[in-house]
């Protein structure tokens, strides 16, 4: 095949692309037509000008993950799609692999046709609509999104100053740790490593003069890490707000910490 057949193959290609994804709501027809448009698009030199066709073709390809991204979404809005590899409706995996539903999220989430439009264009003036750049150039609309999204929806979001004033307020009352952490909706931990880090002085260990009893105490804690447990096994790590993940990562690793302490001690 010469290379204008091949070229004149590739636009034909594209085309019946386009017509296939205005004329279908089917997530497996759009994930089917994202990899078509994989395998049609030519290599390129990274360090050259892109050439004006594959621009045709990568705005198709993001457009298509970009449609994927919302039929999924929508999918599980509705419950034909779960979130985790458990649960009722298929899994968002059958559809797609993780990779593609990672960017098919990016093109989509909080990003209006508008915007989304608007970022094509400025990589059309750029020379490029690698994914990289398209997420690099989305990315203060999805951070205003998410924010925006927490601000109504979660009430553990909030600017650090704030949230450190609330600390302050009720240590000085008499408020140990975990009990902040209850009524401010964050982990004891989170509550206990920004104290120190900006030295609040948590009124900690104040039991009164009742004993504490380790056997109920441990008890109960390994009855509730039992169900924290069962719990962990149904989360779909690829679903978590990357954002957010550092801290329940550090929160996490001091929880495990403690445990393996505490194990370490009764085995010994």
């Amino acid at each position: 095949m010469s290379f204008s057949q091949l070229t004149n193959w590739r636009t034909a290609r594209l085309d019946d692309v386009k017509v296939w994804l205005a004329e279908t709501d089917d997530v497996d027809q759009v994930a089917l037509a994202s990899k078509l448009l994989t395998k049609i698009r030519p290599p390129t030199n990274q360090y050259h000008p892109t050439p004006l066709g594959v621009l045709d073709i990568d705005e198709s390809m993001r457009r298509t993950e970009r449609r994927l991204g919302e039929l999924v979404r929508a999918g599980q809005a509705a419950g034909t799609i779960n979130r985790t590899r458990s649960g009722p409706g298929r899994s968002s995996r059958e559809i797609t692999d993780r990779h593609r539903l990672h960017w098919g999220y990016v093109m989509f989430d909080g990003v209006s046709d508008e915007q989304f439009d608007a970022a094509i264009n400025e990589g059309r003036r750029q020379g490029s609509l690698r994914r990289v750049l398209l997420e690099e150039i989305l990315r203060p609309v999805q951070v205003a999104h998410r924010r925006e999204t927490r601000k109504g929806h979660d009430r553990t979001w909030m600017p650090l100053t704030e949230r450190l004033d609330q600390i302050r307020r009720l240590a000085n009352t008499g408020h140990r740790s975990n009990q902040i952490a209850q009524m401010l909706g964050i982990s004891g931990d989170h509550v206990r490593r920004l104290a120190k880090t900006h030295d609040i002085r948590l009124p900690e260990g104040r039991t009164g003069n009742r004993p504490v009893d380790p056997n109920r105490v441990l008890a109960e804690s390994t009855s509730t890490l039992e169900g924290v447990a069962m719990a962990i096994g149904l989360i779909d790590t690829d679903e978590l707000d990357p954002e957010r993940v550092p801290e329940w990562a550090a929160s996490l690793k001091d929880s495990i910490r403690t445990l393996q302490h505490l194990h370490k001690e009764m085995t010994r």
